[in-house]
């Protein structure tokens, strides 16, 4: 057949349906150049159009009268202020006592009413709350809804190449102080074998104690201890013990037994960061690529890496791979072609205990 017409900038029409499949187109276009996000509110019975810098009001979904020009700052992307979108993608919904508004790639903020603040405006005046961390951790274009017994999915997807790939959904749990931490949803999580200790390959780590203990040096000695990480997808899990003053730690997936081009999670402490980098036989340069790419980046406001106990947990599948820190924080990568068949646990300037990582296959879905 013909290839398919692309019109760009795209255009916001209103369309309705009983099914959520088929549709029919009740009203031209809206708006030009961006993809909206949407918020009916029941107090005033009034619909709130989020667009790039802007906020509209309509009674009807027909006509629509301009609200705040400056309801957000100009888009700018979340990892690199220079680069400013033409377009956005933008997501709104209420949760509780917030409302919330993200953009695909270019910001997150909260306020208490649909109205704002939601950023401290031109003149820099406004009084805002700001979230401790935002919600961007590798997927793109994450877009938030509340679903039954008032639980709130975030939904995006991994990038594939370039633009498309697999979707990721998130569970929400709101903070005191409305900020929200990200975890996996139950429901979703694959099913898996009994887990079973990882083989050490040996290395610089002792076993004593039913744990490994594990010395970097100071001030800037570097130690990793190999493991065997069976092939296939796979749930894994690990709890770190890292001592007063530990720089970092982490685990490196998929690498070759010299530490080259695995996949390497650097937990750092006095950052507060989680960041993915690739090494080439010791610990990698640091490289801050959009986080939306979910390749090698840093993911900011990553508390509580100092604490008595970190539990990581990790879904490799397929090219994907999926990790939960401390049931609060999740960070994404993917690796298309594994360098290695080697797991290293990894100590940097400082000591680190940890238990034996723990591995379980992924089982087929099951069929319903």
């Amino acid at each position: 057949g013909e290839p398919a017409t692309v019109t760009h900038p795209p255009r916001v029409v209103h369309a309705v349906s009983d099914d959520g499949v088929h549709f029919t187109r009740v009203h031209g276009s809206w708006l030009e150049g961006c993809e909206p996000g949407l918020l009916h509110e029941p107090s005033t019975g009034l619909f709130h159009l989020v667009a790039p810098g802007r906020r509209l009001e309509s009674g009807d979904l027909e006509t629509w009268t301009p609200a705040d020009s400056a309801f957000l700052p100009p888009p700018a992307s979340i990892n690199n202020p220079s680069e400013q979108p033409t377009g956005e993608c933008y997501g709104v919904w209420r949760w509780n006592d917030w409302t919330y508004v993200v953009g695909g790639r270019t910001g997150f903020w909260m306020a208490r009413d649909i109205r704002g603040p939601f950023w401290p405006g031109p003149a820099g005046d406004r009084p805002v709350t700001r979230p401790r961390w935002d919600i961007y951790d590798g997927a793109m274009v994450p877009q938030g809804v509340v679903i039954h017994d008032n639980r709130c999915l975030l939904v995006g997807w991994v990038v594939d190449h370039w633009w498309g790939g697999c979707l990721v959904f998130r569970e929400l749990r709101q903070l005191a102080d409305g900020t929200l931490a990200l975890g996996w949803v139950p429901e979703l999580i694959p099913s898996y074998a009994t887990p079973a200790p990882i083989a050490s390959e040996g290395g610089p780590a002792r076993f004593e104690n039913d744990e490994f203990a594990l010395d970097a040096g100071a001030p800037d000695g570097f130690a990793a201890h190999a493991f065997t990480l069976p092939p296939g997808d796979a749930h894994l899990e690990f709890n770190f013990r890292p001592a007063p003053g530990c720089a970092a730690y982490g685990i490196c997936l998929r690498a070759t037994a010299d530490y080259r081009g695995g996949r390497e999670l650097r937990l750092d402490p006095r950052a507060r960061e989680a960041r993915w980098g690739t090494p080439d036989g010791g610990p990698p340069p640091r490289v801050d690529r959009p986080r939306c790419y979910a390749e090698d980046f840093a993911l900011p406001g990553v508390e509580n890496l100092d604490a008595a106990e970190v539990n990581v947990r990790v879904i490799l599948r397929g090219w994907i791979i999926d990790v939960w820190i401390n049931g609060e924080r999740t960070i994404l990568n993917r690796q298309h072609a594994p360098a290695g068949e080697r797991l290293f646990v990894f100590a940097h300037s400082g000591s680190l205990r940890f238990s034996a990582p723990l591995h379980a296959p992924l089982l087929p879905p099951a069929e319903t």
